[in-house]
């Protein structure tokens, strides 16, 4: 049997997966994708009556592309439909407005600044009339004190103008405009919380409302039960609940390679079905006990992911444990491949920008990896005893898992933890009897002293956890850093594993010469990069925090100018991620002190002048000659006119960093402008790039 006709799923949500990208990265026309897709149904439904399919002299292939065609067309519809943005009534038409309609769409977020609220728009009150709309939109209201309590389901009236998510103000820097989108979200609106009110009227629980009431109550038991300390651990581990965790020990955490460990995924709901199975497996003696087992296990296993939040990798799991729930249900075994295939599509119906979230996509080749390599790995050695098998079985599952996500968690986050292997070894069994330990706080904390003494083993337990996590995490060489791999070369490193692997499989000289010419290509793109780096001549004016921050790159080494409280390049600095990303490295740092005033040659036809605090420019202290272009970047206070700035640097751009205040910045471009000189405020519009070589 071909490898097609074994996972008909497989070669059905590749095409239905395609038009789900298309509309989100090339925004094909809606009628379009209705013409191609009704053309493509059409066709597929006279090649299945006239079996041109099927048929003895058919030619299959054909058959195939109108079938093919029309999930494309699907996929791109669905895609479509759900983006909220694409329809008329969506919020942002109207641009005047008084008052806006919310409801709340998951419990509100503290964060250092105050809460973040994501809503559905309800309603905007448009010249004294309420007019229904549609869309999402976060909101950001300032109350540091946190005294503001939302809830899911919470009918809100604001008063704010609501603007677009801006993208990164750096280069190469995270795009949360693009995370937000992924999220059906395209505004956003800063408030105070007199500007907000909670209305009395709320909406109808529904199962979510429900859910997040449930975790809310079981918080508090963990609060009262477990320190405050290990809290933290526990909310996350139990209930995928991080507001409580401590942004130290998830570092910790990430670097010993078992961050997963804290994000409620698919070895979770795997370790509840288990649970349930087990206190359920009674109810198999009888028919009518039967069906309700089976009915039961569907409905707590997708409580249980409501409850921790529907993370993307917790309702990839639910999906998938619920078609093999179902199969048992009506005696039939599927392939796993067909099962995984079938959550991907049941979940893309429902959420099509899911296809986008990393940790879906993470989650998702993490369970490829298991389902294939797994079976690859575990014949390779034979243990002694049972103890070693699973010892075995462990590290063999840990590193299918790695090899497949390796290459997107180096794209994405630029690290690998070097012993994963070995801290998977002894964090997962450790963090399964926590869990455990802990779901019995929950559900015994009525019988008295039971919450006291589960809640003893579980502290004690998490405890040692994070002992041996900050252990593994603080040995040398425990994390590899600045890593970086381009998207292209990412997608080689996949095609070349998978064809190594059909080459060690299929045993066919075809497949290792592909993975040969993926191996070169990969050579051949990080050659080129190098080449591209070495070439290269630019300097860049951050936008960070109250302080300055540039960089110029010559060739393969960069110079680094930033005050006294921006010293370290670390990857929390803008410059970071820019500089791996240009392949330079960190040749030496220059403070800017407040009095700093600097001219730096680029080559012999552009210079920048660097100026801080300044009154006046002093005369002949910056010669100008007539074919020298001079960028004038401009930091701290700054009193001087741009007619004397003009007048003195005749300057053919002019650079306010992010130390500027907002009036001297709004009057110089004003001025500025009058006079015919490009003005790029750091603040206002992102960081400054002046690229002489690329």
């Amino acid at each position: 049997m071909k490898f097609w006709t074994r996972f008909p799923l497989f070669r059905f949500l590749i095409p239905f997966g395609a038009g789900i990208l298309s509309t989100l990265y090339y925004k094909p026309l809606i009628i379009n994708c209705i013409i191609v897709a009704s053309v493509a149904i059409l066709l597929s439904w006279l090649f299945t009556k006239n079996k041109y399919a099927t048929g003895k002299y058919a030619l299959r292939w054909m058959a195939g592309i109108p079938f093919y065609t029309a999930f494309w067309g699907i996929g791109c519809l669905l895609s479509w439909l759900t983006d909220a943005g694409n329809f008329h009534s969506h919020f942002s038409a109207f641009k005047e407005h008084t008052t806006i309609a919310v409801e709340t769409s998951e419990p509100a977020s503290e964060t250092k600044k105050g809460i973040r609220i994501f809503a559905k728009v309800k309603a905007i009150k448009n010249c004294e009339k309420w007019i229904p709309v549609r869309g999402n939109l976060v909101l950001y209201v300032r109350d540091t004190s946190h005294q503001l309590k939302v809830k899911y389901h919470d009918n809100l009236l604001i008063t704010a103008k609501f603007h677009p998510v801006p993208g990164p103000s750096n280069p190469e820097a995270f795009d949360f405009r693009e995370y937000l989108r992924n999220k059906g979200v395209h505004h956003q609106a800063f408030l105070d919380k007199n500007d907000l009110v909670i209305l009395s009227d709320k909406a109808e629980p529904n199962h979510f409302s429900l859910a997040y009431d449930l975790r809310e109550k079981l918080l508090q038991k963990i609060e009262s039960y477990i320190n405050k300390d290990e809290s933290g651990v526990a909310a996350a581990l139990l209930l995928g609940y991080e507001g409580w965790l401590d942004p130290e020990q998830e570092l910790s955490y990430s670097n010993a390679g078992v961050l997963h460990v804290l994000c409620v995924s698919g070895m979770h709901v795997a370790l509840i079905y288990n649970l349930l199975a087990l206190l359920t497996g009674w109810m198999d003696k009888k028919r009518f006990t039967r069906h309700l087992k089976y009915f039961l296990l569907l409905n707590l296993i997708w409580f249980y992911a409501m409850v921790t939040g529907f993370s993307p990798s917790v309702i990839r799991a639910a999906a998938m444990i619920s078609f093999v729930i179902f199969g048992k249900w009506v005696d039939r075994n599927a392939s796993v491949y067909n099962l995984l295939c079938g959550s991907c599509f049941l979940l893309f119906i429902f959420d099509p920008f899911l296809i986008r979230s990393t940790g879906f996509v993470l989650s998702f080749l993490a369970v490829c990896g298991i389902i294939f390599y797994h079976k690859l790995l575990l014949p390779l050695w034979v243990p002694p005893n049972k103890i070693m098998f699973m010892i075995w079985e462990l590290t063999s599952v840990s590193l299918a898992a790695q090899l497949t996500t390796f290459p997107l968690s180096m794209f994405l986050f630029h690290q690998f933890p070097n012993y994963f292997l070995f801290a998977n070894l002894i964090i997962i069994p450790l963090s399964t009897g926590v869990m455990y330990s802990g779901l019995l706080i929950l559900v015994t904390d009525w019988i008295p002293f039971a919450g006291i003494i589960f809640g003893w083993i579980t502290t004690k337990g998490i405890l040692l956890l994070n002992l041996l996590v900050n252990l593994v995490a603080s040995l040398p060489g425990a994390l590899t850093t600045d890593i970086y791999i381009s998207g292209f070369e990412t997608l080689l490193i996949y095609a070349g594993m998978i064809v190594f692997t059909l080459w060690l499989t299929k045993k066919s000289l075809l497949w290792l010469q592909l993975s040969m010419i993926a191996t070169i290509l990969f050579l051949g793109s990080k050659i080129l990069a190098t080449c591209e780096s070495g070439s290269q001549l630019s300097f860049t004016v951050y936008q960070s925090p109250k302080s300055s921050l540039y960089s110029l790159m010559d060739g393969n080494h960069s110079l680094i100018f930033n005050d006294t409280s921006f010293i370290d390049i670390n990857s929390q600095n803008p410059a970071h991620l820019h500089l791996l990303t240009k392949g330079t490295t960190l040749k030496d740092t220059v403070i800017i002190s407040p009095d700093f005033h600097y001219a730096l040659q680029l080559d012999s036809l552009n210079r920048v002048v660097i100026l801080s605090d300044i009154k006046f420019v002093p005369k002949n202290s910056f010669p100008t000659y007539l074919k020298l272009k001079t960028t004038v970047i401009l930091r701290g206070k700054i009193k001087i006119s741009g007619n004397d700035l003009v007048s003195e640097l005749k300057p053919s751009q002019v650079v306010l960093d992010n130390t500027v205040n907002k009036n001297d910045s709004e009057r110089l471009t004003k001025e500025l402008e009058q006079l015919n000189i490009p003005c790029h405020s750091v603040n206002a519009s992102g960081a400054f790039s002046l690229s002489l070589r690329n």
